[in-house]
């Protein structure tokens, strides 16, 4: 067991508790002190169970990859705050200065887009990093209020204003939950660029509840994300391995999102979106959003439905191919409807959407897929009277081929 302590955590050392699956050493009591401080070691490096967690209790995992900050472009190295804050003024303006010119080609156009929006407002950000967004649009006019995790990276973008002879709102240190309670509720934007997608969905909801408070009825929340389609060419992994393509070996987590699995995890609050753009060859995806100041009624439980065989349409354009029987589902449904549907589109093109009772007509939009050999998502809503949900063949190329993978129906947002 001696052997075992002077293992963790040495270099090159036999045992990594954070990850290890390991047995007790023969003779070792079951219930004996060392056992006892082992195990609980072993719990507090490995992180809270995702079933068991809450936010504030998923931060110091967070933090352990966090106080690592990337660069402002591709080309950078990352570098932790604490390392960043040993440098003179003048080694780190000049970092900044050289990463924030390395940028213009992935980040010049929505920083050219937002300075003169966001001249004389409020703005929140959420994991401002070394603040390269932050105090560039406080160079350009906004009132910036930056917060983070790490309470480095709040020490760091200090002394980078001040070097600069700029004064950001405040300088907010989230530790918990509670810390947004510090903050004031006119807020005219929120700003999370790459931050929020970070934790897994329920915990990264938990957290906006506490934020919306603080952002004004009209006013925008804006986030840049990873795209589903980035997720699904880089092997669909689960999300506790992705971020270690994305970001990192030490990364502890990442989700992909588009602007309706944004609106899901605002819910109640109701958003409408004005800007869902994916850019950099579909690595990343800009969301813009204004929020009404509105709650949404009580929504259906959601509800899985089990997905069809593969489906090859008829040749003929236009012609149905399948349909899922919904009507018994949303008998005590008010509103609208939508249908989350993953999919492989393998030839031709498919077009999904709700269907009226007498068949005759379509209770929403239809949306439309091309055939691209990679999984894809798709959104359709409408009325909560539909029939049924029709699959179609849209290609005047002959028939169409489609495997669906999951159906999710729920109330519209």
């Amino acid at each position: 067991m001696i052997d075992l302590l002077r293992n963790i955590g040495a270099p090159g050392g036999a045992v990594d508790l954070r990850t290890a699956s390991w047995s007790l050493p023969p003779g070792c009591m079951e219930g004996s002190v060392v056992v006892a401080f082992i195990r609980n070691l072993h719990r507090r490096l490995r992180g809270p169970r995702l079933s068991d967690a809450t936010f504030d209790t998923y931060l110091h995992v967070l933090r352990a990859k966090w106080a690592e900050l990337p660069p402002d472009s591709d080309a950078g190295e990352r570098r932790f705050s604490t390392d960043l804050l040993t440098w003179s003024d003048d080694k780190l303006l000049a970092y900044w200065d050289e990463q924030l010119r390395a940028s213009e080609d992935l980040r010049g156009w929505y920083r050219a887009l937002y300075a003169p929006l966001l001249r004389g407002k409020r703005v929140l950000e959420i994991g401002s990093g070394m603040g390269f967004d932050g105090l560039y649009f406080l160079q350009h006019g906004a009132e910036w209020q930056p917060s983070d995790i790490v309470a480095d990276n709040q020490r760091l973008i200090q002394r980078l204003a001040q070097a600069k002879g700029l004064q950001p709102l405040g300088f907010l240190h989230i530790d918990s939950l509670a810390a947004f309670e510090q903050l004031p509720h006119d807020f005219d934007v929120v700003w999370a660029i790459g931050s929020l997608i970070h934790l897994p969905f329920a915990l990264a909801a938990e957290e906006c509840a506490e934020i919306i408070k603080h952002l004004k009825p009209g006013g925008r929340w804006i986030e840049l994300t990873y795209p589903f389609e980035r997720w699904a060419r880089e092997g669909g992994l689960p999300f506790s391995e992705w971020g270690k393509v994305t970001d990192g070996e030490r990364t502890p987590w990442v989700e992909w999102y588009d602007a309706e699995k944004l609106r899901q995890r605002l819910a109640p609050h109701v958003m409408t979106p004005i800007m869902d753009l994916h850019f950099s060859s579909n690595n990343f995806n800009w969301i813009d959003m204004i929020y009404t100041g509105e709650r949404a009624p009580p929504p259906m439980a959601p509800v899985e439905l089990p997905p069809p065989p593969p489906i090859t349409t008829p040749t003929e354009i236009w012609s149905y191919a399948h349909r899922i029987a919904v009507r018994d589902l949303l008998r005590m449904v008010d509103g609208s409807v939508s249908a989350d549907i993953t999919c492989k589109v393998t030839s031709g093109s498919i077009g999904f959407a709700f269907l009226t009772t007498d068949g005759t007509a379509f209770t929403g939009r239809e949306q439309m897929l091309n055939a691209r050999g990679l999984l894809q998502r798709v959104t359709i809503t409408g009325a909560a009277a539909s029939d049924a949900i029709v699959i179609r063949n849209t290609s005047g190329h002959g028939p169409s081929r489609v495997e669906i993978e999951t159906i999710t129906l729920r109330s519209a947002l």
